[in-house]
């Protein structure tokens, strides 16, 4: 399996190509929730070719990716005293307490062994769903807008590269993206992985600063900050397997 990048329409597109030996004469583009783009192309299919198939079916991919952002945003996970939630890679119980708050808005406070909720009592099933997945994610954004931010000024420093600007999002199937115009987009998450899985994330992208592809050029420049970075890519991708909220 082959990863690339391309940068069309100032949108970055990560896919992977599946050559086939076997007689496969079409080309044909996969978009799933899991699995992201997958293009699957007879062995001996050109690069160039496949790069203009994408390009050409470009619309039809983002609303493809769409879909799948939709109908994630439509599924909201309830969440209930001692729960397990991650951050920075440690497993912490959720500790969920009622206040009679005016307004419908909760709080969140991390102690040593447990991530602390307090919510608005008397809400129904869902909007008390609704409400402590908005705390969560609201705490969890400015958590990794602070961390997010010293970890890439470091290395930005230490690569010799420089970001235009850094943005907290919420991105359905990437960690991250770096546009042509040098603006990293971090997706929030990325917050309750290991330290190690972050730093990875932070070098990969500002890579992307100096080459805007996936190649060989860019990955010694990657490996000449994290020299394993194969281990921290697979354990990345390991942990977001897992991943719920």
């Amino acid at each position: 399996m082959e990863s690339h990048t391309l940068n069309y329409n100032n949108t970055l597109l990560e896919f992977n190509i599946a050559r086939s030996k076997k007689r496969r004469r079409t080309i044909a583009i996969h978009v799933s929730q899991n699995k992201g783009i997958e293009v699957k192309v007879p062995y001996a299919t050109k690069l160039k070719h496949i790069i203009e198939l994408v390009q050409e079916r470009f619309d039809w991919i983002q609303g493809q990716l769409s879909k799948f952002a939709n109908v994630a945003e439509q599924t909201i996970i309830p969440w209930y005293e001692r729960d397990r939630v991650f951050y920075l890679g440690e497993s912490y119980q959720l500790h969920i307490e009622t206040f009679p708050f005016a307004k419908k808005k909760g709080e969140c406070e991390l102690g040593d062994s447990r991530l602390r909720l307090t919510i608005p009592e008397g809400l129904a099933e869902l909007e008390r769903a609704k409400i402590i997945k908005k705390t969560l994610e609201i705490w969890y954004r400015e958590q990794a807008y602070g961390i997010l931010l010293e970890r890439t000024e470091h290395f930005a420093q230490l690569m010799q590269v420089r970001p235009n600007d850094i943005m907290i999002k919420t991105q359905k199937s990437r960690w991250g993206s770096c546009d042509s115009q040098n603006n990293i987009r971090y997706n929030w998450k990325i917050i309750m992985a290991a330290p190690g899985l972050l730093d990875y994330l932070v070098v990969h992208e500002l890579a992307h600063i100096r080459v805007k592809n996936h190649s060989k050029k860019f990955w010694d420049f990657v490996a000449g900050v994290l020299p394993d970075h194969k281990a921290r890519r697979k354990a990345l991708h390991d942990f977001g397997r897992s991943l719920v909220l």
